[in-house]
């Protein structure tokens, strides 16, 4: 799970890029709620794909046993 402070920086800079000069919590609650869904999937997506690497990369090495992806779900 990745933590609300987080996702709430990445709908931050979401918003910044897109040109937008205010803040994610002054917009309207609707469109603030969309930049973090956005920020929260590109995350999600982007974290389970490290953590696939990582779990590949250390398998190869036999060094771990592979857990769940926690960052991998049916939205992703």
């Amino acid at each position: 799970m990745i933590p609300d402070h987080l996702i709430d920086k990445a709908a931050q800079a979401i918003v910044t890029g897109m040109g937008g000069k205010s803040l994610l919590t002054d917009m309207h609650p609707e469109d603030a709620a969309y930049a973090r869904a956005d920020a929260r999937a590109a995350l999600e997506a982007t974290a389970a794909d490290i953590w696939d690497e990582a779990i590949d990369a250390a398998s190869e090495q036999g060094t771990i046993q592979i857990p769940d992806n926690p960052y991998r779900n049916e939205r992703a």
